[in-house]
């Protein structure tokens, strides 16, 4: 034993010695247990290489790691070729090899950077490659550089590079790289100014849900606020998270119409606030360009917003600068031309331009504007719109020279107007005094019985409905040939219950509908109904939501519904046990994991609920606010949070930091 012992130590040395000739080399090579040895071996041959490199990924059961061997510094000789191929491997161990050594082709080293970070850093070509091709960080996938920004020990001169030139999201991400900017102890209001750049998708059914359940997390509100559509607006308002801190902002700014009950805009309110509401989405922008506080800078730049609104906020702001106003007197929209002949602040020279407008309503309300000329005033009472003629009268500033010609107009608006100026009594417009008489519909409920089949369906229907109709006439109209009809006599509460389980099983879905708004409609239909999950039949299963005596076992079974409005109604009614909430949130959740949208993936990621193996997978994201959203998570793994302290993103980094330290031991 002793003897095979010193054998098999000799045999090991020749494998590794690079003094053995390529011969013996390749003999050794055929024992698995020296592969490895002779792989590392400085001496073995490229082609001998090659071989145990296929053989050991694709034929040998052995691990990944002993084939990494043939991809370590101490194989310099290893072909380009063989590293390209090895370079599309899925092995983790293969992949951060290749990207490590210095003989691996550009295109795959590239490819790599976002997989295998810390090895393509690492690569001692790295700096080479980076003198010969300085443009070389920004042939990298956007997508592969959100990878690797996520990587702590990313070069210095790499993020010089995108701060400089990169792609507006990839050089804000680079900002906020620790090796560029230092750790954060500031990360909370970093990230509020950060967040901002994420985008809100167009499709805003799942978070109208979201918001019912109150599943967005607070610090997301003031993005959601600012930039979603109205309906999203009118849902935040009502969800349960709005809190008076998470919409100050929008209030202290001015937001006006469904964010409700709020206060004039604050002149204490930080100019840096609006600054940041002004890079948001178009109400973010329109609430700034009518703030009377927002600086004469930032008018000037929202007076060339390519929303209308926008544009047409800063036109009627008063503290707009002339020259903004100048340029908006210009613009290709009527509204805006007209909200700058509005303004008060508007010169005479600009009035004078917007006078000889093609659009009336803005020479109308040049005409109205007190600031305007008297010799202004004169021109416009001589225009060949009636309107413009009467805003000139009705303007405080007319003389009562040119008062007494618009009373003798041609057009009786204008006359009455000026003479109402001048005190005169108004003179007799028969259109004012005209009267017309609209025949009265007789009342249905009294027309013959025998008459009903005769009449249009609409009044058959009419009919149908009636509360104090002939049982008999009531039954006849249950069974009109026209579906119309029957369904009136299905919402009737008179109809007998008979008659609505008769109805129930009609073969029009529009009838169903009639049958589950009946207030007498029993359970058992009511429960039928809600068990057809057909898209053909949602307004049906909408209707056993909202009838009166819906049971909590049917608000259950429809809190699992595929259409967005049966389920946000279910949401809305306050029987709806708390098991079914929970089901909405655990399928709305799972809906955002498997959205394509990274917006959908931060408002799970950020929800207590989240599955486990979801948030760690998602710890390393090529998209920082997913890998932020895990950190704010109050129940993210310890594991993922402890990735995440190493990250390249200093706000990501010092909220895990933070979250780990403030976290309770995992069980």
């Amino acid at each position: 034993m002793v003897i095979a012992t010193e054998l098999s130590a000799e045999i090991e040395a020749a494998a590794r010695n690079p003094a053995t000739p390529a011969a013996q080399l390749w003999g050794l090579a055929q024992r698995p247990e020296l592969a490895p040895l002779v792989a590392a071996n400085l001496a073995a041959p490229a082609e001998l290489l090659r071989e145990l490199g296929l053989r050991m990924l694709d034929a040998l059961p052995l691990p990944a790691a002993q084939a990494v061997a043939l991809m370590t510094h101490g194989t310099p000789s290893i072909a380009t070729e063989h590293l390209r191929q090895m370079g599309v491997r899925a092995d983790d161990p293969v992949l951060a090899a290749v990207a490590a050594n210095p003989n691996t082709p550009v295109d795959t080293l590239v490819r790599l950077a976002g997989i295998v970070p810390a090895q393509f850093c690492a690569n001692p070509a790295l700096f080479l490659l980076l003198l010969e091709n300085p443009n070389l960080p920004g042939e990298i996938p956007a997508a592969t550089m959100r990878g690797l920004l996520r990587y702590a020990g990313v070069p210095r001169m790499f993020l010089e590079w995108l701060v400089a030139y990169g792609l507006p999201d990839i050089a804000a991400a680079a900002r906020l790289h620790v090796a560029y900017a230092g750790e954060a102890d500031d990360w909370a209001e970093l990230a509020t100014g950060a967040i901002w750049q994420l985008q809100i998708p167009d499709g805003d059914e799942l978070l109208l849900e979201l918001l019912a359940l109150g599943a967005v997390p607070p610090w997301l509100i003031p993005l959601i606020a600012a930039n979603a559509a109205r309906d999203i607006r009118s849902a935040l308002v009502r969800s349960p998270i709005a809190t008076h801190t998470a919409l100050k902002w929008l209030r202290r700014a001015g937001a006006s119409g469904d964010l409700a009950s709020y206060a004039p805009p604050d002149p204490a309110l930080d100019r840096a606030v609006l600054e940041q509401l002004a890079t948001g989405g178009v109400y973010a922008r329109r609430v700034v360009a009518r703030n009377p506080y927002a600086s004469p800078a930032l008018l000037t730049r929202l007076a060339a917003d390519p929303d209308r609104s926008v544009r047409q906020g800063v036109a009627r702001n008063h503290c707009t600068p002339l020259p903004a106003l100048l340029r908006l007197a210009a613009d290709p929209s009527p509204d805006v031309r007209q909200g700058v002949a509005r303004n008060a602040a508007t010169s005479v020279d600009i009035l004078a331009q917007l006078a000889a407008d093609p659009a009336r309503d803005v020479r109308w309300t040049v005409a109205r504007n007190p600031r305007i000329s008297p010799a202004l005033l004169t021109r416009l009472a001589a225009d060949p719109d009636r309107a413009v003629r009467q805003g000139v009268a009705r303007n405080p500033e007319s003389s009562p020279e040119l008062l007494t010609v618009l009373a003798s107009d041609s057009h009786v608006r204008v006359r009455q107007a000026a003479r109402r100026r001048l005190g005169l009594p108004a003179e007799a417009d028969s259109h004012a005094h005209m009267t017309r008489q609209m025949p009265r519909a007789p009342e249905l409920s009294l027309l013959p019985a025998q008459q009903a089949n005769e009449l249009h369906p609409n009044v058959r229907a009419a009919f149908a409905a009636q509360p104090n109709i002939d049982a008999q006439l009531l039954a006849r109209l249950a069974e009109d040939e026209h579906p119309q009809v029957r369904a009136a006599a299905a919402r009737n509460p008179a109809l007998p219950l008979a008659l609505l389980e008769w109805l129930a099983d009609d073969d029009v879905i529009f009838v169903h509908r009639g049958v589950a708004e009946n207030p007498h409609t029993p359970e058992s239909i009511l429960a039928r109904f809600a068990a057809d999950p057909t898209w053909s039949n949602m307004r049906v299963r909408l209707a056993v939501v909202r009838h009166p005596h819906v049971s909590a076992a049917i608000l259950e079974r429809l809190a699992g519904d595929h259409a967005v409005e049966v389920r946000r109604a279910v949401l809305a009614h306050p029987l709806t046990p708390a098991a079914a909430r929970t089901v909405m949130l655990e399928r709305s959740l799972d809906m955002c994991a498997r959205s394509s949208e990274s917006f959908y993936h931060v408002l799970a990621l950020a929800h207590p609920l989240a599955p486990t193996a979801y948030v760690q997978s998602r710890a390393s994201s090529p998209e920082w606010l997913e890998r932020y959203a895990i950190a704010r998570n109050p129940r993210a793994p310890h594991s993922a949070l402890a990735q995440l302290t190493e990250d390249g993103n200093r706000i990501v980094r010092a909220a895990a930091r933070a979250a780990l330290a403030a976290a309770p031991p995992e069980a």
